[in-house]
């Protein structure tokens, strides 16, 4: 049974999914202000005899098959605990002066030591996948270290990155190496979902403030020339079967590009008048212009398909045009949209024609 007696004193409770063979106690969340518990699922017991001292603590989706111990996890003010699988045992000795401890997805065959992360602020280790061992012993001097869905089959190594303020690395793929040797002088560096089959270099990036780059595939390379004068740099799920240039982006401040597909070419020959431009889900079969976006301030184009093209003759006298979840057949025009300052049209399905 579950009883609710000691649920009084808890300012937030949420129990999801839960699945206990012998019994499940509360006896001590009365001085827990937050507590969420979702898909447990425990073999023999599960105790809450360490949480009194918690402010948040959010424990999701645990498997343990023989016991859990939060013995030295008083000291932490917010821990998250995700989708935990360990063969043996899973000790959290070392925490005890972090602020903040995100451990989500974890896979360990045989043992995982957080013996380097003591001056650590902010740790957030998702998805580690580690075929021998995985050593932070170069982490002492980070701010903030964000390591996601990693893979590597032989070491891994962060000699270079005492220097950076915030490095957020995640879903990589490296046959060979991967060398942070020119990632000193950047503040802010998040690579996501990449895969390189012979190498990937950062020789340009030593300028750049803040550099996101997601999911991307190149073939055979893919070089950062022209991004020195960016200040901000988004580029996100983009497919390139032979090249990428970015010669005409010196002159924007923010650029946000997301889900891109171009079977041949995209150029930015009209964006250099643009502050803001955020492209997002794009799928073009031919081409794509943006000859008359010079006059617009804010641009935010989202999951558009257009089967031939696509044009905006009439968006010069707009400041702000949203346009999101777009289907278009054959053409879609804006003849009727030059009076209206702000325009915001979503979901919408259109068979032929569609006027204003």
């Amino acid at each position: 049974f579950l009883t609710i007696s000691h649920l009084r004193a808890c300012r937030v409770v949420v129990l999801n999914h839960f699945t206990c063979s012998y019994h499940f106690l509360f006896p001590d969340l009365r001085a827990c202000r937050v507590v969420v518990l979702n898909h447990f699922t425990c073999s023999y017991h599960f105790l809450f005899s360490d949480l009194r001292a918690y402010r948040v603590v959010v424990l999701n989706h645990f498997t343990c098959s023989y016991h859990f111990l939060f013995s030295d996890l008083r000291a932490c003010r917010v821990v998250v605990l995700n989708h935990f699988t360990c063969s043996y045992h899973f000790l959290f000795s070392d925490l005890r002066a972090c602020r903040v401890v995100v451990l989500n997805h974890f896979t360990c065959s045989y043992h995982f030591l957080f013996s380097d992360l003591r001056a650590c602020r902010v740790v957030v280790l998702n998805h580690f996948t580690c075929s021998y061992h995985f050593l932070f012993s170069d982490l002492r001097a980070c701010r903030v270290v964000v390591l996601n869905h990693f893979t590597c089959s032989y070491h891994f190594l962060f000699p270079d990155l005492r220097a950076c303020r915030v490095v957020v690395l995640n879903h990589f793929t490296c046959s060979y190496h991967f060398l942070f040797s020119d990632l000193r002088a950047c503040r802010v560096v998040v690579l996501n979902h990449f895969t390189c089959s012979y190498h990937f270099l950062f020789p340009d990036l030593r300028a750049c403030r803040v550099v996101v780059l997601n999911h991307f595939t190149c073939s055979y390379h893919f070089l950062f020339s022209d991004l020195r004068a960016c200040r901000v740099v988004v580029l996100n799920h983009f497919t390139c079967s032979y090249h990428f240039l970015f010669s005409d982006l010196r002159a924007c401040r923010v650029v946000v590009l997301n889900h891109f597909t171009c079977s041949y070419h995209f150029l930015f020959s009209d964006l250099r008048a643009c502050r803001v431009v955020v492209l997002n889900h794009f799928t073009c079969s031919y081409h794509f212009l943006f000859s008359d976006l010079r006059a617009c301030r804010v641009v935010v184009l989202n999951h558009f398909t257009c089967s031939y093209h696509f044009l905006f003759p009439d968006l010069r006298a707009c400041r702000v045009v949203v346009l999101n979840h777009f289907t278009c057949s054959y053409h879609f025009l804006f003849s009727d949209l030059r009076a209206c300052r702000v325009v915001v049209l979503n979901i919408s399905h259109v068979a032929t024609t569609s006027c204003f």
